[in-house]
Parts: structure tokens; sequence; C-alpha cells
């Protein structure tokens, strides 16, 4: 919050976007953080998502030429101070001029400094619980998403069951403002506190290794499978149906004695109890697989 904060104070195109809103927020903020000097309670807590809820509404809500007006206004701002920008804001200043390349003068190029910024470094993750907005930037061999997995060169993105997706910016299709200002949590953490680590999985025995991703929920866990050429990896039945998709490289997968070829793209189904036997054909083989124990 506290960076939301400097933000709306400092960026003059978010201000001028705002108008009198930046200025309420700000009022409400200082006055939230001298209260919490002496003590903090949950309704204190409310009252802060509620002042972020009430300066998002303000942010998407604003007329095309308002928003044209003031995207202009913050592309001249950020390319005259991008040399001594400190790193906070030179990070999120490369997010906005990137995002206006791809949606130029869109309203979610703003939105850029209300969201973490977050790189995923091979191996990391990221739990995103649901009603907690958030935009994939971009991927690859140098950087690759709720749980989002980074390893090696591709990412994959595991979602518990969801009738919805919400927009409100950065996209052709359809926006519903209103539903996504009130359904979001508007809870703050930082990015580092969203991270997720694998931790060690007893039910695998070879070659290769096992990476397993807990997140904070029941309805999903992850493992990640990384083989090398001619590796031998065993899993043990799980109690619990898995869908699997191979990233990279090519394999064989054995279930009840059966082989199966796999390759990048492929996603394939496994029920519950069921010994999977994986062999890497490539030099690198890697499996992801979400999986619910019941």
């Amino acid at each position: 919050m506290n960076e939301i904060v400097s933000f709306v104070m400092s960026v003059p195109g978010l201000r001028r976007l705002l108008g009198d809103a930046a200025d309420v927020f700000i009022h409400e903020q200082m006055r939230l953080k001298e209260y919490k000097q002496m003590h903090y309670d949950y309704a204190e807590s409310l009252q802060s998502r509620k002042a972020l809820q009430a300066l998002l509404r303000t942010l998407l809500t604003q007329s095309a030429e308002h928003v044209e007006t003031c995207s202009k206004q913050l592309l001249l701002d950020i390319h005259e101070k991008m040399q001594d920008a400190e790193n906070i804001y030179k990070d999120v200043y490369e997010v906005v001029l990137r995002l206006n390349d791809q949606f130029p003068g869109d309203i979610g190029i703003f939105c850029a400094f209300l969201l973490n910024h977050v790189r995923l470094m091979p191996g990391e993750g990221i739990f995103l619980e649901a009603n907690t907005p958030h935009a994939y930037l971009c991927g690859g061999k140098k950087k690759r998403k709720n749980a989002v997995i980074n390893k090696r060169i591709e990412a994959i993105e595991c979602m518990s069951s969801s009738d919805n997706v919400v927009r409100a910016g950065l996209t052709s299709k359809f926006k519903d403002i209103e539903t996504l200002v009130s359904m979001l949590t508007y809870k703050c953490a930082s990015a580092s506190e969203q991270k997720i680590r694998s931790i060690s999985f007893d039910r695998t025995i070879g070659d290769g290794e096992v990476h397993f991703f807990k997140p904070p929920i029941n309805e999903f866990s992850v493992l990640q499978i990384y083989l090398k050429k001619d590796h031998i990896q065993k899993v043990e039945g799980l109690k619990g149906p898995s869908i699997m998709i191979c990233t990279q490289g090519n394999g064989i997968v054995a279930v009840e004695e059966k082989q199966h070829f796999v390759r990048a793209g492929l996603v394939f189904f496994v029920g519950a109890f069921l010994e999977t036997v994986f062999t890497a054909n490539s030099d690198l083989f890697i499996i992801y697989r979400a999986f619910v124990e019941v």
C-alpha cells in the first residue's frame, strides 16, 4: 500500500487521471497510517481496502478522452525521468512502456502502479487467491502463471474451478468494470509474500528431479518432473486424478504397463491410484502434473 501511495503522490500523469480522488486517497491512507502507529484492528484494515477500491473505481471509469490525455503526459514524464529514476519506479516505468506498446493509451497501463510486478525465476511459483487481479506480461527463455510455476523455459498456470473471467483493461474483449471492482479483495502484500517454492515429495524414486508445489488450498497441487536423457522416474499412484502436460522434450509415460509416447504440448489424464513411470528420450523431458487427492 505504501508503494501505491507513493506512486499516486509522485506520478503526475496518474495523479491527473485520478483528479480529486487522488487527494482523498492519500489523505485517507495517511490518516490510517497514523492510527496504526498507535494500534491496529480489522476495521482500519477494511477502511484501507475500501479506499483502494474507491481509487480503482475512479481510475477505471475515466472517459476515453481523459485517459488519452493523461497517458500522453505519463509517457512523456517516463521518458524524461527513466534514466534517473529509482529502481522501484524504473521497474514500473518499463512495464508501462511495454504495455503501451501493446495497448496504446489503454487504461490498463495505469494499473501497473496498483499491482506488484513479479519476475519468476526458474523453480519459483506464485499463488494468487480467488478474486486477485493479475495480468501475465511475458515469458520465454528469459522469463516465464492461481499457482504459476516457472521451470527452465515454460510456465504453467493451474486454476481451481471457475465460471468467470472478468476483464477491465489490456484486452479487446468485453470489459465488466463494475463487477471487477466489486469482487476484488484489495488485500495488499509484497510479491515475495505470494511466491511459493517447491518442497520434497517422498512418493517417487528415480534419476530425475521431482518438485512438489503445494499452495495453501485443497483444490490442487502440482508436481514438476524434470528428466535428462535416458533418466527414469517412477511416481506412486496418487489418491486422486491428475492432468499432465509436457512442456519440453519427449519421452515415454507408462501407466498400467501401457507405454505412451509423449511430446511437448501434449495433455493427458491419469486416474487415481495408478503408478506412472517416466522415461526421457530427449535431452530434457519436462512434465507438469496437477492433481487433487481426496
